[in-house]
C-alpha cells in the first residue's frame, strides 16, 4: 500500500477491497467484483494499478489496455469502459458501461435478457458485441447468421 495525499494504492483489488470502509462489512461480495475484475482482465489485459481517493467514494482500477482507469468499484455497482454481457448504459453516465452487484450490496437494477447485445465467443469464450468481432480469434457473432 502507497498513500498520498489524493489516493492510496494497492497491491490487488482484495487489498484495496478490505481496506475501503464502504465494503468492510460486505465480504461476501468481494468475490463478485474479484470476478467482474478478471472479465475486465480478459479484454483489457492486466490490472496495472488499484487506488482508492483520498475522499474513498470507489476504488478505481487500472488495465494494461487502454493504459487508463477502466474501471470504478462503487456500493452497489462497477462501471468499466467496455460492455459486459448483463451491463448497461446508465442513464447518469452515457460513457460508460455499468454492472449491478447483487441486491445484498446496495440496490440491484434487474436488466432483461434483452438488453444485452453482446455474446460469447465459441472459440475463446469472450464476451463480443454483436456487431463486433472477438479480439483474439476474429470470430463475429454475423458468422453463424
Amino acid at each position: 500500500m502507497a498513500a498520498s495525499s489524493d489516493s492510496t494504492e494497492y497491491e490487488s483489488l482484495r487489498a484495496a477491497l478490505a481496506a475501503w470502509k464502504s465494503s468492510k462489512d460486505r465480504r461476501e461480495l468481494w468475490e463478485e467484483v474479484e470476478n467482474l475484475e478478471s472479465r475486465l482482465v480478459e479484454r483489457l489485459g492486466k490490472t496495472i494499478r488499484v487506488h482508492i481517493p483520498a475522499s474513498e467514494p470507489y476504488i478505481a482500477l487500472t488495465f494494461a489496455k487502454p493504459g487508463k482507469i477502466g474501471a470504478y468499484v462503487h456500493v452497489g455497482y462497477v462501471d468499466h469502459v467496455i460492455e459486459l454481457a448483463g451491463s448497461a448504459v446508465p442513464e447518469a453516465s452515457p460513457d460508460c458501461w455499468r454492472t449491478q452487484m447483487s441486491s445484498s450490496w446496495g440496490s440491484k437494477t434487474v436488466l432483461p435478457e434483452s438488453s444485452s447485445t453482446a455474446v460469447l465467443c465459441p472459440i475463446d469464450k469472450l464476451e463480443v458485441p454483436k456487431n463486433g468481432s472477438c479480439p483474439k480469434c476474429d470470430w463475429s457473432p454475423s458468422q453463424d447468421a
